[in-house]
């Protein structure tokens, strides 16, 4: 899927849950890094991965996580930018991305990724519900 393909399918899906009276929230997906699981397919010159970067893997989703970020203003909708907060919680001392990703996974958020997204959207739902 292009990136444009993401946004005009974002855009129907936020249009259609507004059409249905739901209040949609957009997230964008959490940021990775190079894992073991990873085949030699990746090392193909021609995907352009930058293996000497931590983030390297994630030169083609930081371009959805744009995207999701553009959609959710455009459209005005609350947004949880898991890519950024992921990458942020990185950059402070003492933690590491790695102890909120799945171990030997460095893909998926493991209990303590999940339980941060959790208390991000229950945030946006709670000031929904203070406004209302």
């Amino acid at each position: 899927m292009t990136l444009d393909e993401c946004a005009g399918n974002l855009k129907i899906l936020v249009s259609t849950l507004r059409a249905d009276g739901a209040k949609p929230i957009l997230i964008t997906p959490n940021p990775m890094r190079w894992s073991a699981l990873y085949g030699d397919e990746l090392r193909d010159p021609a995907l352009g991965f930058d293996f000497e970067d931590p983030r390297g893997i994630n030169r083609l989703l930081d371009g959805y996580s744009q995207r999701v970020r553009e959609v959710a203003r455009d459209e005005n909708v609350p947004l949880v930018d898991v890519s950024a907060r992921f990458e942020a919680y990185d950059r402070v001392p003492g933690q590491n991305i790695r102890d909120i990703l799945l171990p030997d996974d460095d893909i998926h958020p493991n209990d303590a990724g999940h339980a941060l997204i959790a208390d991000w959207l229950a945030a946006i739902l709670m000031a929904d519900l203070a406004e209302d």
